[in-house]
């Protein structure tokens, strides 16, 4: 498609439609911008999963991010809340 493109030949002016097609996203940083994640200071479910992952990495340095993520699930952490705060505990842990 991009071989196609009349653009690309400067065969084509153009036009506002394009031009919105066009843009592109400014960078926004990313998180190799952002300061290492710290332990949340409030929220039981956050901090229990912090909590969870900081035993089962102690007992078991090979346990994997499923292992982790099923625990939470198990004792009753949305799914999504558990995914996210495993990211930032891991985050955190690698320094």
């Amino acid at each position: 498609m991009a071989l196609l493109d009349p653009f690309l030949w400067g065969l084509a002016k153009p036009t506002a439609q394009t031009a919105k097609r066009r843009r592109v996203a400014a960078p926004s940083g990313g998180a190799a911008d952002e300061p290492p994640a710290e332990p949340p200071k409030s929220g039981d479910k956050c901090l229990r999963v912090w909590a969870i992952a900081e035993a089962m990495h102690g007992a078991d340095p090979n346990c994997r991010r499923r292992d982790v993520h099923a625990e939470c699930v198990r004792q009753g952490i949305n799914a999504s809340t558990a995914r996210t705060q495993y990211q930032r505990w891991w985050s955190a842990r690698r320094g």
